[in-house]
């Protein structure tokens, strides 16, 4: 599986923060955003961060021991979630990431928020 970090980040309230997601996706869904085609790589499992800031405490995912959404002081993307069962995708919530589409491994909890749902 490729997968290719958004260059520049996204835009809003989430400004500056670097998203992972499948090669030629729309960053989070948005076309305006660009698609997922910068650094592209190869990754076999994902670590996961803590956001701060506009994503204070939501669960993110990306290659492991990669810089966390793109910001060192936000440490790096720790431990590895295999991606036996790939990479699923669900809508954010809340005032900044409301209707946003994220990914991150199937079946684990969407932002790591259970009333989210899973990545489908």
């Amino acid at each position: 599986m490729t997968e290719g970090e958004v260059g520049g980040g996204g835009a809003g309230g989430v400004e500056g923060v670097h998203f992972w997601g499948p090669s030629a996706q729309y960053c989070n869904g948005i076309a305006e955003w660009g698609r997922y085609t910068a650094s592209e790589r190869s990754v076999t499992s994902l670590g996961f961060c803590t956001g701060r800031g506009g994503v204070e405490g939501l669960t993110l995912y990306g290659p492991a021991g990669s810089t966390c959404a793109g910001i060192p002081v936000w440490g790096t993307y720790e431990g590895a979630v295999a991606l036996e069962k790939g990479i699923g995708s669900c809508v954010g919530r809340g005032n900044i990431l409301s209707g946003q589409l994220l990914f991150g491994p199937k079946g684990m909890n969407c932002a790591g928020i259970q009333e989210w749902g899973t990545y489908q």
